[in-house]
């Protein structure tokens, strides 16, 4: 099954299932509240380009992962 760009990069950055972040452990390392990260989960293109940035780095995204995420 082929993901929509904006699943893809959901997935990449908030990860998924086992895997899946948990929004108020990471909210204060991005410095917000728990929230945002949820309101961001649902709506990724509502995330500021700096919070992606912690993320992708909190989550040790490879640069072709960061670059899917981009594009």
């Amino acid at each position: 099954m082929k993901l929509r760009k904006n699943e893809k990069a959901t997935e990449l950055l908030f990860g998924k299932d086992a895997t899946r972040i948990m929004p108020s452990r990471v909210a204060p390392v991005l410095g917000v509240g728990k929230d945002s990260v949820y309101r961001w989960r649902k709506d990724i293109d509502a995330m500021p380009l700096g919070k992606v940035r912690i993320l992708a780095r909190l989550q040790n995204l490879t640069d072709e992962e960061k670059a899917e995420i981009l594009t």
